[in-house]
Parts: structure tokens; sequence; C-alpha cells
């Protein structure tokens, strides 16, 4: 059974905050252990003594491993929770962000203990962001889709009861207001206190569940927990009655769940036989005809008739939505509406609705159906709950009930709809916009509803503010007028009372809401629309065929093979089929006579996701990108000639880099090839050694099994996924006719197809990987190769893991589970992807990170020695920092004075594989004897001096640079967002990030759209007028998930100012040769393109022209005037501070005076502080801070340090400063202070590192 979206969407329900830094609602816990986990929290009481615990356990490569700590967890649990009679308790384990939520609910079996199940996603809302909805959301920043399998504990009404103050308690009672994460989700039907009807009844009138496993998209990782609840019956929900029938339900669940669905996009194949609306469209005409007039309408709607609209247009492309909505505020003065405030009596709004009945032979997957209309619309909700029965209830909605985050409320009205534009065609999708804008129906119809919210919240909250009064939400396929209204919920009010308030609103209803509420109730009603006076049958039938219609077209049936039309549509529909079935249905196509049988087979599918661009090198640069997000291959499909050649730079960044890469070119037969005919080049084997794998399919024929090409597209996909990975070329030979006109053939060619042609799956099964040898355990004595590389580990007393590039987010946990087991340091390259949230990603906190290592090697004299390690264990591909490499190489090679360094490569890939056991290994063998806390301390100490070097410098420095971009930008991107940065000087200012080589832009818009999250890239301007075609991709890609360019403008080439051949040539020659210095108009470009353009010039305005960039969310350009000259020598003061830094701190450990220059002593050497003490200070800015506008004075805090360094006779003073910037940090100076003051008594008398890095440290003899 399946129902369209009837519920709205509770934010109890869906509340998803990420394990960011920067929320202040979460408290990230780490325990030491996998079998030692802690209760970290324990409030309210449920019955007689309910407790709520939440445990974070350490960060795992993978979700079979993380279901294995969590049995030994639940052991714990069990044993130390016995004694309370009711309780909650969520395990959760933060894994590499690889699976979605979806794909992983899709993966679990039809057991009872794994139901009911339930998923919510986000909505990527087209709407500019505001600062109150921003204070609701705050919770939720950088998460993404939540599913749960199983109920820990559940909560279904009976009919006739409903969603009120004595429910809220109840499952209240089971959860912590501190530990977000640790929530019920659910809905309740629209009208809870009516009997359901047949089909509604499984589900009650509401249903509210604890999921006994969940996984959650978090921002930068995801989340698998698991939730045990137990309690005495009483309450309104149900669920075991002590811990150890709890424990019992979770080893059952976590027994029986099952890795993620492989990637997959099958068609929805059922078989429609019949389809009715209730009421029909004649019945409807009569239903609807006289109502209209009986509808009053309270205020005559403004329709803004003074607004030009060139100028609308003009304003739009400019500054986007944004832009547009504060025009027409301006333009429509103090002209508010008002309506609705004062409910009246007569009904001005009644929502009607249409029920449709589908009938369909066949079996439907709903989670299949769920996801294709979740590629069509990412922009809407999606929700779905499934009861053991089979029973399934999914929806798809635009609109959000509320939000909520502490006491902050936000909420949003939504009504009329208009039909989107041709996809790419930004004009003609404005004027539908701005008709709607405009028309005084529509108007009348959302101000009713705006006000009406308005009005509604006023009841529950102390301050309320329509901070967007009238927009356009863009979904998919439809528009809609919108607002967007904030609160601060009254002490006494809570999610019970929000939703009385809200629901129903009018939007759902009608106005007044009880005459509305009570004209509906004798039927249930499905996607309703509004009728007001001026509504039309005709109009709100279309309103509902358009809702529909995303629905309706995935049940459409697929055409027989048997049935096409020729032989080539035949061969291109299978091809294409078969692609999605993989996984692989994102076609980039190109226009072209020759592939369109390609190109037609693809428009066929309906679960292919299509990316059109006229220019084929930037479209192979969209799929490189999309794959290195996906790790699956994009496919992009061209004609014949220089359009196969255009994609070369694409072929050889995917070859280099190991991304997977699918081409499919059209060509001529044999008999049309070296004949001279136009459009012609020799295409076979044209990518040479830099494709994985090539096959010239010949031209379709029935005289060749058909079946051949499905084997062809499964060992292309294949060769491209295995190791290594890379581009696959598939050269398709096409003769005429190459339009689906009917050329008769003979079926015979079907053979052995029938149950592909039936059923969803692959015609071929990958059965994973293939390599030269079976994978081995990792243990010792079994393999010589391994042994050795085990013994130089365990004897290395100084080692140090470098990381290079990484392919994915298993490979990075990997990484830093490896370097904690060994207790050694772990330096990061920009291209490993480990620097961004290197403090807060999973695992992140088991390992000592330096993100500075090049800058700490930037004196080779008197600083490598020092800090040269006995042992090297390189992880990952290729470095960006020729630095660290230069150092690594000399590590390696002995000197007579010194050993050389033991290098070890490793693939990480045995590492995150690797069989149950042996990831142990190096723990049993080494952790035990191996202490390293003098190294780590060196090292730290070394990485924080120059990071806080590099931190003061900038700040001392007040025009604006390109490394302020850099840094400003790591500070302030929102979390959860990606990050590309293109080639040249970003990648080298950058502390984070991949880099691309060619294609950036490009790139970035397919590394948005494969991530599903917004990006940000940074890029020089060089590379972006290399790479304009690519604004043509973020113009047709209007849905995709924002990307906002970083665009840093230094009039040409500045990165090869750095050349040592700068130095020898005139200056007027080097210019012209290489630093290309342009002179172009880059924001006429931009509005040329659609593309909202931003100016920054002053330092000052950089991090607001950010933030406003990334409110807008759409693709927009933030364009950074800096200059060229001095760049170098600003790049060499920086560098030259940092290395008097690293010097000072490195001479604090090795010389310092009256002490032993012996490392070994002076590091193993504690402080123990005799006293502390602090001064505030305030000093005058030359400039105003960049993150708070007016603020002109630094205010911070000087800590003042008096210790005896134990078992020396020496006494040591260290001074630090403490100073929060407003705008950037959550505490302000007065809280910081305060915490120092506590600090300062809580000192005296413990023992700490004696070299704090972050101290000016005076040492002197006692």
């Amino acid at each position: 059974m399946l129902g369209l979206p009837n519920l709205s969407r509770y934010s109890t329900a869906v509340s998803l905050p990420g394990p960011s830094a920067s929320s202040s609602a979460l408290s990230w816990h780490q325990c030491k252990r996998p079998q030692r986990p802690r209760a970290v929290r324990s409030t309210l009481q449920r019955h007689t003594s309910c407790t709520a615990n939440w445990v974070t356990l350490p960060a795992q490569v993978s979700l079979t491993q993380a279901m294995q700590s969590m049995h030994e967890a639940i052991d714990v649990a069990e044993n130390r929770l016995s004694h309370h009679a009711a309780g909650c308790v969520r395990l959760e384990v933060p894994i590499p962000r690889d699976a979605s939520a979806l794909t992983w609910l899709q993966g679990q079996p039809q057991d009872t203990c794994l139901h009911p199940r339930i998923y919510f996603s986000p909505r990527a809302s087209s709407a500019p962001s505001t600062p109150g909805g921003d204070r609701a959301e705050a919770s939720m920043v950088g998460s993404g889709a939540v599913a749960g399998a199983g109920s820990a504990w559940l909560w279904q009404g009976q009919p006739g009861q409903a969603v009120d103050e004595a429910l809220m308690q109840d499952i209240q009672s089971f959860l912590d207001p501190s530990s977000p994460r640790l929530r019920a989700l659910g809905g309740g039907r629209f009208d809870q206190r009516q009997s359901p009807s047949r089909e509604w009844a499984e589900f009650g009138s509401y249903i509210f569940m604890l999921p006994r496993l969940e996984l959650m998209e978090a921002a930068g990782c995801s989340l698998l927990s698991c939730t045990l609840a137990w309690g005495p019956p009483g309450g309104l929900g149900s669920g075991p009655s002590d811990i150890h029938a709890a424990a019992g339900d979770a080893r059952a669940a976590l027994r029986c769940a099952a890795l993620p669905a492989a990637a997959a996009a099958p068609a929805v194949k059922v078989e429609r036989t019949s389809q009715e609306h209730v009421p029909d469209r004649e019945q409807w005409d009569q239903q609807m005809g006289p109502l209209p007039a009986t509808l009053k309408q309270t205020n005559e709607a403004s329709e803004l008739s003074n607004v030009d609209p060139a100028m609308a247009l003009d304003e739009y492309n400019s500054n986007g939505q944004d832009g547009l909505d504060d025009l027409l505020a301006i333009l429509d003065g103090d002209n508010q509406d008002d309506s609705g405030m004062v409910e009246e009596a007569g009904m001005s709004k009644l929502v009607l609705a249409r029920q449709t009945n589908v009938h369909f032979n066949g079996s439907l997957d709903p989670l299949n159906l769920l996801a294709a209309l979740q590629e069509r619309d990412p922009r809407s909700y999606q929700l779905f709950i499934q009861l053991s029965s089979g029973a399934t209830f999914f929806g798809i909605t635009p609109e959000n009930l509320y939000t909520k985050s502490g006491r902050s409320v936000a909420s949003e009205a939504v009504a009329a709809t208009r039909p989107r534009g041709p996809p790419g065609d930004v004009e003609a999708d404005f004027f539908l916009a701005f008709d709607l804008l405009r028309n005084p129906k529509d108007h009348f119809e959302f101000t009713q509803v705006r006000n009406w919210i308005k009005r509604a919240l006023m009841g529950v909250c102390d301050v309320v503010t329509v901070e967007r009064e009238k927009s356009v939400l863009k979904q998919s396929t439809v528009q809609h007028l919108y607002a967007r209204l904030a609160a601060t919920l009254k002490p006494a009010a809570n999610d019970a009372t929000l939703l009385a308030a809200l629901h129903p609103t009018p939007a759902t209803c009608g106005r007044p809401q009880q005459d509305a509420f009570q004209a509906l109730r004798d039927t249930e009603r499905f996607d309703r629309v509004g009728i007001v006076k001026g509504s039309t049958p005709e109009e709100e039938w279309g309103e509902l065929e358009l809702k529909v219609r995303q629905f309706q077209g995935q049940l459409r049936p697929s055409l027989q093979l048997a049935a096409m039309p020729n032989i080539n549509l035949l061969w291109a529909s299978l091809l294409a089929e078969e692609l999605c079935r993989l996984g692989c249905n994102t076609f980039c196509i190109a226009p072209g006579s020759r592939s369109s049988p390609l190109t037609a087979a693809v428009a066929m599918q309906p679960r292919s996701v299509i990316v059109p661009c006229i220019d084929e090198r930037s479209l192979g640069f969209w799929a490189l990108g999309h794959a290195k997000a996906t790790g699956k291959p994009a496919v992009v499909i061209t004609s014949s000639g220089t359009a196969v050649a255009n994609l070369f730079p694409a072929v050889i960044e995917a070859a280099q880099s190991g991304t997977p890469l699918l081409i499919l070119s059209a060509d001529r037969p044999p008999e049309l090839r070296d004949t001279g005919a136009n459009q012609t080049i020799d295409q076979i084997k044209i990518f040479g050694g830099y494709a994985r794998w090539f096959s010239d399919i010949p031209a379709p024929s029935d005289s060749i099994p058909a079946r051949t090409v499905l084997t062809t597209v499964d060992s292309a996909v294949r060769m491209a996924t295995a190791g290594p990975m890379g581009p696959v070329h598939l050269n398709c030979q096409f003769r005429e006719p190459l339009t689906p006109a009917p050329s008769p053939w003979q079926p015979a060619c079907l053979q052995g197809l029938e149950r592909w042609e039936a059923g969803n799956h692959p015609f071929t099964i990958n059965a994973g990987p293939l390599t030269s040898q079976p994978l081995q355990p990792l243990e010792p004595g079994l393999n010589a190769h391994w042994d050795s590389a085990l013994h130089t580990l365990k004897a290395a007393k100084r080692g140090l893991v470098v990381v290079g590039e990484l392919q994915d987010g298993a490979e990075g946990v990997a990484a830093l589970q490896i370097a904690r087991c060994l207790g050694w340091p772990i330096a990061v390259d920009v291209l490993s992807g480990l620097r961004v949230g290197a403090s807060s990603g999973p695992g992140a906190n088991e390992a000592v990170v330096l993100t500075s290592l090049d800058h700490i090697l930037l004196e080779k004299q008197g600083v490598w020695e020092h800090i040269q390690p006995d042992a090297v264990l390189q992880l990952g591909g290729h470095f960006t920092s020729k630095r660290i490499l230069s150092f690594l190489e000399w590590s390696a090679l002995p000197q007579p004075a010194r050993p050389g360094s033991a290098w070890l490569f490793a693939s990480i890939r045995p590492y995150a594989c690797s069989p149950p056991g042996s990831g142990g290994v190096i723990e049993r063998q080494g952790r035990q004897s191996w202490g390293h806390i003098r190294v780590l301390e060196l090292m730290r100490a070394l990485d924080e001096a120059a990071g806080e070097e590099i931190h003061t410098r900038l700040e001392s420095m007040a025009a604006l640079n390109e490394m302020h971009v850099a840094k400003t930008l790591a500070a302030l991107l929102p979390p959860g967002d990606g990050l590309f940065l293109g080639n040249s000087m970003p990648v080298r200012d950058m502390d984070m990030g991949a880099s691309g080589i060619d294609g950036v832009i490009s790139s970035a818009a397919g590394f948005a759209a494969g991530l599903g999250r917004p990006v940000t890239v940074a890029i020089g301007d060089v590379s972006f007028l290399h790479d304009i075609n690519g604004l043509n991709l973020l113009r047709t890609g209007e849905a995709d998930p924002p990307l906002t360019v970083l665009l840093i403008n230094n009039g040409g080439g500045s990165i090869f100012s750095f050349l040592p051949i700068a130095d020898s040539l005139p200056p007027d020659t080097f210019n012209r040769l290489w630093t290309t210095p342009q002179n172009v108009d880059l924001s006429s470009i931009c509005r040329a393109h659609g593309i909202p353009h931003q100016n920054v010039s002053q330092l000052e305005d950089l991090g607001q022209a950010l933030r406003s960039a990334w409110g807008l969310r759409r693709h927009s350009v933030v364009e950074v005037k800096t200059p060229k000259e001095g760049n170098v020598d600003l790049h060499r003061q920086l560098q030259a501070s940092v290395a008097a830094a690293v010097r000072r701190t490195l001479n604090c450990f090795l010389t310092p005076a009256g002490l032993p220059g012996s490392l070994r002593s002076l590091a193993a050497s504690q402080m123990e502080v005799t006293g502390a003490s602090l001064q505030p200070f305030c000093l005058p800015l030359q400039r105003p801070l960049t993150t708070e506008q007016g603020e002109s004075y630094r205010h911070g805090i000087l800590l003042r340090l008096h210790g005896r360094i134990e078992d020396q006779e020496a006494s040591a003073i260290g001074i630090g400063e403490a100073s929060p910037l407003p705008g950037l940090h959550t505490e302000t100076v007065e809280e910081t202070e305060m915490q120092l003051r506590l600090l300062c008594q809580l000192l005296p008398g413990l023992s700490v590192p004696w070299a704090l890095p972050l101290l000016q440290v005076t040492l002197f003899t006692l």
C-alpha cells in the first residue's frame, strides 16, 4: 500500500545534528577502547529510574567492524546497567561516509527484528538562508539523511489518539536534551482523531520509534548506532521490559543486519493496469465549480505592476533570488499584506484533495521507487515508513512545518504553484516565477498562509519575525511562493505545543482552520490544492497533475525489447539499461548526429540522470569530478571525430589519479572508415595507454547475439572500477538509421535475455576486484615480506606516518587507525583529504595529525637532522609538497654521520580490507612496548608553533592577499560542505582539500553533484578563463547542489613568479611569456551565464561575501582581487617567520639553559605548575576585524604560568594568549576569562608537559 504525502514533517523526527565542533548542542565523547564504553550522560526520570546514555565508540573503517565493536559494547552495557529498571542506551560508531542511508536501508533483509523501517531525507532548499532560520537549523548543520531499522521502543496511536502533551512527555522520558542525536523518528496522520480508512489502519493515528539500528549521514562521516531501550509497562509505548531483553533484541538485529545494497539504478518495472481518480474529472468540476464564489477575499493583493520585468531579470541574473526579493520589497514599499492576522467569520480558503488509486502487476520495491523520485527532486523531503507486514507509506513534500534547535524555531509558508521552465532555460523559468509573484489570486492565497502561521507562532513564542516576506521556492518540476519565519519559543512551550499551534496550516487544510477541518473530516485526502476566490477547476486540476507528474513518470511502462523500432536502438537501449543496473546512471551527453541512438536510449531510461553540455572537454571534467565524489564512473557520450579527442585531458587526469571514467564514443562502421568522410578520425585506441581497457563494439546486427552488448558493458565497468581504477573507452559503431525510424530486424538475437528483461539485476555480477594472489591474513610468520615490515615497524623508535593522495573515506580512517596503533605522528598531505576537519573527523582524535610538516621543514640546516625519523610508513599516492618528498629522500639516504631511515610504502587497501583479527597485529606486538610520547610531543609542538605563527603573521597583514583568502576560507567553510582546490596558488596556500589539474570549474561542478552537498572551489583567474565553458554547466545544472566559485584574480599566472627563472629574465619578457597578464571583465562573463557575482577588494569584506554567497544556496562567484606585486615577498616573509618559530621551539626542546641537551631526558620531563595568573588586554587595531563589522579593538587574555621542571634544577615561566574573535569563535572574551580564572585555580600542583608550544617559555637555573 502506497500513499502520496499527507504528513507534515515534524522537526522532532528529523533534527539531525552532525559531529561538528561548531555545534554548541553537541558533545563529542570518545571511549579509549571499544571493550570499555562509558556512560557519558544520565538525565530524565521515566517510570521509576530511567537513565539515558550516549556512548560514542572509536571510529571504524567499515560497517562490519562497526557492528563487531557494538557487540562488545552491548555486553558491557548489559552488565553495567542491569540494576536500572528503565533506561535507554545509544551506542554509535563513526564510519566513512561511503554509503548513503538509503542504500544501507535497501540492503537490509526483510526480517521482523529490522521492522518497522523508517527514512527521512533532508531538503536541498533553493531558498536563501536567513539569520533566524540558521539558528533554528544549527543542530542540523552538515547533516544528511537518516535511516532506521527495527524499533528499540515504539509508540503507535490507536484510532482517535492524537499527538499531545502526554505522548511527548512519554517520548521525552527516553531522551536527553544534551544528546540531540538520541531522538524519536516518526509522524502522525493529517487528522489523528478521525478513524482511518482500511488501507491506513495498520499505521494507527501516529507512529514514532527509537530506531534499534540507525545510519545517519553526519558532517564528514556517517554514524552507525544501536539503541537499547527498556522499561516496565504503563507508558504509551511498548518495548522490552528489562535490559537483558533489550540487549538480546539488539544482538539479534546486528546478526540480521547486512551491508548496504550495491550501487544500482534499475527501472521501476511494474505494469500499470488501471488508474482511477477520486473524485474523477467530472466529479471534480461539479464539486469545485460553485466553491470559489462562496469564499471571501479580505484584501486585494499587490500586483507589483510597477516592476519592469527586464530589470527584475537582470537583478536575478546578477544576485540570484535573494537580490530579486530585495528589489521587489523595495519597489513594493510598505504594502505588506496583513490579511489573515485576525481570524474572521466566513471561509477564505479550502484545501481540496484528489486520491489516485493505481493498480499494477508485478512486484514494486518502494525503496527503489523512492530512490528514483529522490534523483528527480533532491529539493524535497523524502519520508518512508514500512511495517513488518509490508504496508508502506512514503511521501515527498517541499514543506517544513517547523525546525527547532534549543529555543530557536523557524517555520515557513508555501503556497501557489507554477511549473518550472525547460532545463537550462533560465529566462523561461524566471518569467514563470515572476508571473507567480505578481498574480493577485496566488498572492492572496499565499498571504493567508503566511500570516496565519505568524499568528500561530505568536501564541507559543516570545518573538516572531518574518525574515523572508515573499520569495520563490524552486523544486525540480514546480515552484511555489515562499516565506520564512523565525521565532523564540516560550520557556513553557515544547514540541507538543508547537504541533498543536501549527498543524494543520492553511496550506493543508484551509481558513478558518476549524471550519475547513470540519468540511474535510468525512474523507481521507491526498495531495491537496488550495481553493480561494478566483480559482477555476481547470487550473486546480492542472496543479494536481503537476504535483504527481514525477510519481507517474516512474510508473510508465517500459518498452519491450522485441518492440524496438530498429537494431541500433535495441543495442543502445541494452547498453543504457545495463549501465543503470550497474549503478552508472549519470550520463554526460554532448550533442551529435552519430551518437543519436545512444542519446535516445538514455533519454528513454526512467532512472537516467542526464547532464548535457555543448563542450566535450568540460563534460569530461564534469564526469571526472563526479567520479571523484562517488567512486563510480559517470558515462560520457560523444559523437565521432574530434569530439572524442576533446576528452583527452580528462582521460589523462583520470588515468593519473586512478579515477573511474567510462567513455562511449559513436563511430562509423568499418565500410565508412578511411574514406575521407567528414567528421571522421581514427578512434581506435585513441587514448592509448591511458585507457585501462578499450573495446571497438561492432555495428549492431541481428546476426550477433544481443547479450554481447551486456557482457561488454559489464566488463567495461569492472575494468574501470577494479584496481587500478581509471578510464575505459567503448567505441560504438552505428550504421543508418540513426533515428528511431522503423527498420526490420530479427528478434532471434534476443535469445538468452528473457530473465534479464524480466528482472532488475545486471547480466553478469562482478565478484570483486581482481588480484594476482589471494589476500592472506596478516599474521606473523605467514609471509616473509610482512614479517620484515613488521620487524621494521616494531624496532622503530622515531617513526613517522606520511599520507599522500587517498581515494575514499575508508582509506582515511584506516590511515588514522594505523598511526594510532603505531603511536606515531601522522603527516597528511593536501591530497589526503584528512586536513578537512582533521580535529573532528572519524578517528582523528585517536592520532597526532601534523598539518604543517611542510612549514616545519622550511630550514634544512639545524632542523632536519633533529626530526629525522628512523622509519617512515608512506600510505596513499603522490604528494603535493616537494619539500616533504625531499625530506623523505634525504632521510632514507645513509650518511657517514647518521643511518638512513627505513622507508616503507604500503597500499592502504589491504589495511582497509584485512580479514577479521589481522588489524590487531601491530597493536598486540608493538603498542605495549613502543613508547613514542617524546617524539609525539616534539612533533606536536613544532606543528602547533608553525600553525600559530602562520595565524599570527596573517593577522598582522592589513592588506588583502592570497594567503588571507586561504585562511578565511578554511576558517569559515560550513561544516559538511565540500572543498575543491584548483591548481596553481590556491592548492599551495590552502591547508586542506583536493586539487584539480585542468577543467577546474567543470570538475568542481561534477564533484558537487556527486557529493550531493554544497561545494566551494578556490581557483585562480587564469584557470577560470581556461574553463569558461564550465559556467555553462552551472547554468544548466541549476538543480545541483550549489557551487561557490572563490575566484582569486591577481591579473595572471602569479605562481610562475616563484620559479627561479623569474629573476633571470627581463620583466617584460617574463610577464608576456609566463605570467600571461589578463584584463578581462570577469563579472560580465558571469552575468552572461546568469551566475551571481560579487567583487571583493578589502580584507574586511571577504568573510561577509563568502557567507552571502553560501546563503544564496545557488551557484555563484566571489571574485577576490589581490595584487600580484609583492605576493612572492609576502610568502617568503611568512616562511621566514615560520622557520624562526620552528627554530625557537626546537631549541626549547634541545638546548635550554642549564639543562642537558638530550632530547630523551628533557622530553621525558614534566613541569609542576607552582602558580598561574592572567591579565586582560585591549589593543587598538589598524583595520577593523574581518569577522565582526565595526570592531576596531582586539580583546584578549594573557596567561602566565610558573613551574618547576621535575628531576631538573630549573624553573620555567611561560606567557600565552587567548583571544577569541567575535563572529568566528563561539566563546566571548568574558567567557574565556571565566574559564581561565577557573584554570588558574586548578593548575597549581599539577604536572604538564614543560614545553607548551604556544607559550613563550623562559627557562632559568635555580
